[in-house]
């Protein structure tokens, strides 16, 4: 058995000395006086003294026991180091917010951090020889650092004190679900009692009140959720929400990247705090950066300024230079910066663009020989390549494959692939098309203007695994024709974004005599193009490749579809005013949507670049699917840059990791709701969580020491007062027997028979 308070338990331990020793002087012999009736006291005595003797030793136990009982009481005995309930002391779970909310600093400048550090020092003070922890941290992924728990905890204040704030966000959910496992695992090899402590700032940004925690710690008996109270004051602090450049690829042919000017983005910034129903300024400095080098050239700046109460605004940056021709292989980097706040980790953002001297496409179709034909003759493959090269210096390289030989090697050096000749085309071409597309790649493909039942659309549908429905006959359409809005507006964002303030004007006029619509519009496209009667006519969705050694859902690649042949006998496009800008803008866009976004948020998942076998950062390298799948990687939780390398140890791309755009928020909460919502992991939300509350078992940290929350744990234990009772009982029980068996009443009995005993005598005497 141990005690909180072992210098009281061993006082407890010598005071039960004290009745022993008046017990041992009181049975000093004296020297005895002998006088006449001294014969007649004897023989009663003789016949008493077994009964005496037990008397006294109940006394004397009874009395020990009420000395020791009230004294072990008040040292506060820890039955579990004795093996009465466990085999060890008890158990506590830190967990600590080293999310990006985690370095926010306060008005005198000291991190969020330093106060969780200082509490968890306090609580293992706290804590007891016999006492194990355990260490989880919340930044994304939560992680297990001591799992399962140390009775060393003097490395387990090592571990908390090396600790420092990452850029991810806070992983609630997680890191309950650890704790769960951690205490699961420690209980069934003993039963000690577990306190989880969680020290965070609980702000908007870290802990999520909108999405329930799951109640993984409702299963387990007696776990008591200690927590630090949240903050109380809401910190100033802007962040950098995304950089958007107006094309997601930069092409250093006829763009003149020399005179300047050439790169024009979007930032957008939002803010939190007190200070937001105050107007207020922010400058931005941009720059564009060669690969994964530092930017070389000056920054262009920009004044964002704030209305009172508006949180969220976007400013363009223009004047921008694109990079040179050494950033062709690696691509090239924007940079946003603003000035210091609260929050350092959100004030610099990197985007990654594509950057090539020229688009490769290829157009699958039959090619022509020979002199070319009148306009009226001409087929979809020709149109398209009159769209893609409207001059000599377009920036565009034209490759013509053949549909019946489509071959992954002349597909790998492509980065769009136009498919006018569907009808033609193998399920093996289906399949290295899908593969195309799953790397990164665009696959745009209309119906044939010849055939009169389209059967490779069961081709085409499964080897992008879509989830379409196309009819199987076009349809003779009657007054038909093109329009830019769609069911959300006119395209602000995605594929046709540069066209948007003149694409309406420019589709009214387009008719639309033959088409082969969707059976049912599907889910999840992107409608670039539709009908006047708001039904989609050009649509763009991710591909899914169907093979098996390929990551779906990936989120790149892009499968563009026109419901109409680019050709006369089907609609007028081919000839109007539409046709080249659509074109021109499709492949110019589209291509670098297609190839996914090379920006990744800490603390999550990170897509790679097609063909990169290993990432090579400032942490070291990542190799491509050790502990991920297909292009992505396991997270990274600080922002940084990553060069994507192929086989041959060329780079071929960057992957940026920016801080999580929506730890930043420095908002407060409230405290009760905030309470609710922890409480919410000890059996569900509601009821459960106001139980969990009133019952004691969720509670806050002393802000002034916060070690003193696990000793009041101690004071409620439910030894120390049954032991007071047990020796408030005793106390009582002495009392009566100590009078019971003192003399003050007598034998009657006894008392009579001495007058007899001397009588008799006599009276013998006197015959």
């Amino acid at each position: 058995m141990t005690f909180m308070h072992t210098i009281l338990a061993a006082g407890a331990a010598l005071s039960i000395a004290i009745p022993i020793l008046i017990h041992l002087l009181l049975r000093r012999r004296r020297k005895p006086i002998m006088w006449g009736a001294m014969r007649f006291l004897l023989e009663v005595y003789k016949k008493q003294s077994r009964k005496l003797k037990l008397q006294q030793f109940l006394l004397l136990l009874t009395r020990c026991l009420v000395i020791g009982l009230a004294g072990f009481a008040i040292a506060r005995p820890l039955l579990s180091g004795a093996g009465i309930t466990s085999g060890g002391g008890r158990l506590v779970v830190f967990v600590i917010d080293d999310s990006l909310a985690s370095s926010a600093r306060d008005a005198s400048g000291a991190m969020a951090m330093e106060s969780f550090k200082a509490q968890a020092r306090q609580v293992i003070s706290a804590m007891g020889a016999e006492d194990s922890a355990a260490l989880i941290t919340l930044a994304s992924p939560a992680r297990a650092i001591i799992s399962p728990p140390s009775t060393d905890l003097a490395a387990v204040r090592g571990l908390i004190e090396d600790l420092e704030p990452t850029d991810a966000g806070a992983d609630f959910p997680g890191a309950m679900t650890l704790v769960s496992e951690t205490i699961t695992r420690a209980t069934e090899e003993t039963n000690s009692p577990a306190t989880v402590v969680v020290l965070s700032g609980f702000t908007e940004g870290s802990a999520a009140l909108a999405r329930p925690l799951p109640p993984s710690l409702g299963d387990l008996a007696g776990v008591r959720l200690i927590a630090s109270e949240p903050s109380a004051e809401s910190s100033d602090n802007v962040r950098i929400i995304s950089i958007e450049p107006l094309r997601s690829v930069l092409l250093t042919r006829g763009s003149n990247p020399a005179a300047g000017g050439d790169v024009q983005v979007t930032v957008t910034l939002e803010r939190s705090g007190q200070g937001v129903g105050q107007s207020a300024v922010t400058t931005v400095r941009v720059n564009v950066a060669s690969g994964a080098d530092a930017p070389t050239g000056q920054p262009v700046s920009a004044t964002a300024r704030w209305a009172p109460g508006e949180t969220r605004t976007s400013i363009v940056v223009r004047g921008l230079t694109a990079p040179g021709d050494d950033a062709l292989s690696a691509g090239g980097v924007i940079i946003a910066e603003i000035d210091r706040d609260t929050i350092a980790g959100d004030n610099e953002f990197r985007r990654p663009v594509g950057v090539r001297d020229v688009l490769r496409v290829g157009i699958v179709a039959q090619r022509r020989f020979g002199r070319g034909p009148g306009i009226a003759q001409l087929q979809p493959g020709d149109w398209l390549r009159l769209a893609l090269q409207p001059s000599d210096d377009a920036p565009i390289e034209i490759s013509d494959i053949d549909p019946s030989t489509i071959d992954a090697s002349v597909l790998g050096a492509l980065d769009a692939v136009f498919v006018p000749a569907p009808d033609l085309v193998r399920d093996d071409g289906w399949d290295r098309l899908a593969r195309f597309a799953e790397r990164g790649g665009m696959v745009v493909v209309s119906p044939p203007p010849d055939a009169t039942v389209h059967l490779w659309t069961d081709a085409f549908i499964g080897a992008f695994n879509l989830d379409w429905r196309l009819v199987r006959e076009p349809i003779a359409a009657q007054s038909l024709t093109l329009s830019g809005e769609t069911d959300g507006g006119t395209n602000a964002d995605g594929v046709l974004s540069m066209l948007r303030s003149e694409i309406e004007d420019l589709a009214r006029p387009v008719s639309v005599e033959k088409w082969l619509p969707f059976e049912e519009e599907p889910a999840g496209v992107e409608v670039l193009l539709s009908t006047n009667d708001n039904r989609a006519w050009m649509v763009a969705s991710r591909a899914g490749a169907k093979s098996s050694d390929t990551s779906t859902g990936s989120g790149r690649g892009l499968i563009v579809y026109l419901a109409s042949a680019p050709s006369l006998s089907w609609t007028e496009l081919p000839a109007s005013p539409l046709m080249v800008p659509l074109v021109q803008e499709l492949v110019r866009q589209g291509v670098g949507i297609a190839g996914g976004s090379a920006t990744a948020v800490a603390g999550r998942t990170m897509i790679v670049p097609a063909g990169a076998i290993e990432l090579m950062g400032p942490q070291g390298s990542l190799s491509i699917g050790s502990g991920g799948s297909g292009n992505t990687v396991p997270p990274v939780r600080e922002r940084s840059l990553w060069r994507a390398m192929d086989r041959s140890g060329r780079t071929i791309g960057v992957v940026a990791v920016n801080a999580d755009p929506e730890a930043g928020n420095t908002n407060s909460q409230p405290e009760e709701s905030v309470q609710q919502w922890l409480a919410g992991s000890l059996g569900g939300q509601g009821d459960e969580a106001s139980a969990a509350i009133a019952s004691g078992s969720m509670s806050w940290l002393d802000a002034n020491d916060a070690g003193a929350s696990l000793r009041v744990a101690d004071e409620g234990s439910p030894v120390s007062f049954p032991m007071l009772v047990a020796a408030l009982i005793l106390a009582l029980a002495e009392v009566v027997m100590a009078r019971w068996f003192s003399h003050a009443t007598r034998d009657k009995s006894a008392m009579a028979a001495i007058p007899a005993m001397i009588g008799g005598g006599s009276g013998g005497g006197g015959s």
